[in-house]
C-alpha cells in the first residue's frame, strides 16, 4: 500500500484508492505508485516503472514485478490464511481458537496441510527450504523492527555484526512494514559524510533489494571489515540517490552543552556505557537557566541505560522491566539528583528510542518536565536470542522496559507540545492526513530539495521549540 496515496496493489494490476472521512475505500485512478519513501505493504521503494504515472499526491509512481519466489510466498500465505478462515481440514474456523498447547497442534497441523498442498498442485517442483526461510524471516520481520530470524549457516556472522553494531558505518538500519530505512546516524561516521541522512530509505544495498533481504545479511554487509566499500541506494522525498562509502572507525559523537538564547540546551545524540557521567559533567554547567535536553536522533539497543541518566535528576523507584503482566526488575536509585531543581525539558522527534524514551517517560512522570517535537520511535525492549534445534537463531524481544508509574514503551509518547509537521521530513511509520477533498496533506518541506543543510532545519526546529517552551505555562506538564 502506498505511503501517500493509500495505493493497493497485485501482481497484474494496480488500483489507487484514497480513505475517505468515513473509513471508506474510493477509487481515485486505474495505475497506483510506490512511492520513494516506500511503501506499506507491496512493492519495494525506489523502482522504476516502466511506464511512470503519478498518484493524486503528485508523486512519481513505481512498480516492480514479483520475483518468483515472492509469488510462491504469496501463493502458499493465500493458501495458509484461507485454511484458516475454513478451518483448514474440514473444521470451522472457531474450532481453532480454543486456548491452550492442542490449539497450537491444530494450527500446525493445517499449517503442515498447506504445505503439502503447495508441493502437490503447484505447477512446477519446488524447494520448501527458501520457502520456509522467507516465511519464518517473514515472521520476525512482522513482530517489532529489532526480531530477526537467522539460519544456522549465519548465526556466527549474526553475531560478529552485533558485535560491531554501528562502529564501523555510523547508521542504524531499521525495516518497519518491509522497508529498509536509516533509524539512526552517528555525525562525522562514514555514513554522515557520504551525505546520507536520518530517515532515509535503504532501497539497495551492494546492488541487491533490500526488499528481498533478510536483516542478518544487511547487519552482515554493514559490519565487514575497515576498508571495505559499501555501495547503497537510498530514496529521499521520493529520489533515487545513488551512495558509496567505506567502513571505518570513526570517534562516536559526544553530549555538549550550549547557550541558546535564555536556555541551556543539552545535547544527547545518542546513549553509551560512558554518557551518563560525561552528562553530569556538562550539568554543573547549567546553573539557575531553564535546562532542554536535545534527544533527537539518540536512538540504542541499551534502553536500560535511561535509567542511570534519569537518577541524574530524580531519585527513588525510577522504572521496571516488564514481560507482559511479570515485572521482572525495578530500578532505583538512592543518590542525591546531580541537577534536581529549575525548569527541565525534553526535544524529541520520531528518532528518540531505547534509553532516551526511558529517559524521557521517567522525568515526564517524576520530574514533570515538559516534552516538545514528535512522537518518539515507541520501542524500549529487551532482546532475547533463542537457538534452535536445528542450529537456526531466532533474536525476539521478550520484555518491555517502563517508568514506575506508566505503560510500558512498546508505544510512541507523544509530545505535551507538539511541533508542526512540516519542521520534519516524512519517515515511513509517519501518519499521513487527509484533507476533506482525499487529497494526501504533504508537509512543506517534503518537496525541499535533497541538498538542503540538515544543520539549518535541525535549528529551525530546535528555535520552534524554545517558542512553544516559551509562550506556554509550566502548568501544561
Amino acid at each position: 500500500m502506498c505511503y501517500f496515496c493509500k495505493t493497493s496493489w497485485a501482481p497484474s494490476r494496480i488500483v489507487c484508492t484514497s480513505r475517505s472521512a468515513t473509513g471508506d475505500d474510493r477509487k481515485i485512478r486505474p495505475n497506483g505508485c510506490v512511492d520513494g519513501l516506500g511503501a506499506e505493504s507491496g512493492s519495494p521503494p525506489g523502482r522504476v516503472h516502466r511506464g511512470p504515472t503519478e498518484c493524486r499526491s503528485g508523486r512519481s509512481l513505481e512498480f516492480q514485478t514479483m520475483s518468483r519466489g515472492r509469488i510462491l510466498f504469496l501463493f502458499c500465505s493465500i493458501l495458509l490464511i484461507g485454511s484458516l478462515m475454513l478451518g483448514g481440514i474440514g473444521r470451522p474456523a472457531w474450532a481453532l481458537e480454543d486456548d491452550g498447547e492442542d490449539s497450537l497442534y491444530q494450527y500446525i497441523g493445517v499449517f503442515t496441510e498447506v504445505l503439502k498442498l503447495v508441493r502437490t498442485v503447484y505447477v512446477e517442483e519446488l524447494d520448501l527450504r527458501p520457502l520456509m526461510a522467507g516465511a519464518l524471516d517473514g515472521s520476525a520481520d512482522a513482530l517489532d523492527p529489532f526480531s530477526v530470524f537467522v539460519p544456522s549457516s549465519r548465526v556466527a556472522d549474526f553475531r560478529r555484526a552485533r558485535e560491531v553494531g554501528r562502529a564501523r558505518s555510523g547508521m542504524m538500519v531499521l525495516r518497519e512494514r518491509g522497508v529498509a530505512f536509516v533509524a539512526a546516524l552517528d555525525e562525522g561516521s562514514p555514513a554522515h559524510r557520504a551525505g546520507i541522512r536520518r530517515e532515509d530509505v535503504i532501497s539497495e544495498l551492494e546492488g541487491l533489494s533490500t526488499r528481498d533481504m533478510p536483516m542478518w545479511q544487511i547487519h552482515e554487509i554493514l559490519t565487514r571489515a575497515e576498508g571495505t566499500s559499501i555501495e547503497l541506494e537510498v530514496v529521499r522525498q521520493g529520489e533515487a540517490l545513488p551512495m558509496q562509502f567505506e567502513l571505518a572507525s570513526f570517534a562516536p559523537p559526544q553530549p555538549t552543552l550550549r547557550d541558546v538564547e535564555e536556555y541551556a540546551v543539552l545535547r544527547i545524540p545518542s546513549v553509551e556505557r560512558d554518557t551518563a557521567s560525561q552528562v553530569a559533567e556538562l550539568l554543573g554547567g547549567v546553573g539557575d537557566r531553564p535546562l532542554l535536553l536535545d534527544l533527537r536522533g539518540a536512538a540504542d539497543r541499551t534502553p536500560e541505560l535511561g535509567f542511570e541518566l534519569a537518577e541524574l535528576f530524580v531519585g527513588g523507584a525510577l522504572g521496571t522491566l516488564r514481560k507482559r503482566e511479570e515485572t521482572l526488575a525495578t530500578f532505583e536509585s538512592d543518590r542525591a539528583p546531580v541537577l534536581a531543581a529549575g525548569e527541565l525539558s525534553l526535544l524529541t522527534d520520531r528518532g528518540t528510542m531505547g534509553a532516551a524514551e526511558v529517559l524521557t517517560s521517567v522525568l515526564r512522570a517524576k520530574q514533570r518536565a515538559r516534552s516538545v517535537g514528535t512522537r518518539t520511535f515507541g520501542f524500549a525492549g529487551r532482546s532475547k536470542q533463542i537457538v534452535l534445534s536445528s542450529g537456526d537463531l531466532l533474536e525476539v524481544t521478550d520484555a518491555f522496559y517502563a517508568p514506575i508509574e506508566g505503560d510500558k514503551l512498546s508505544e510512541a509518547l507523544e509530545p505535551d507540545l507538539p511541533i508542526a509537521r512540516r519542521f520534519f521530513r516524512v519517515r515511513p511509520s509517519d501518519d499521513v492526513e487527509l484533507e476533506e477533498d482525499g487529497e494526501a496533506e504533504i508537509p512543506a518541506d517534503a518537496e525541499d530539495d535533497a541538498g538542503d543543510d540538515a544543520a539549518a532545519r535541525d535549528n529551525e526546529v530546535l528555535l520552534e521549540a524554545l517558542r512553544l517552551l516559551r509562550e506556554a505555562p509550566a502548568e501544561a506538564a
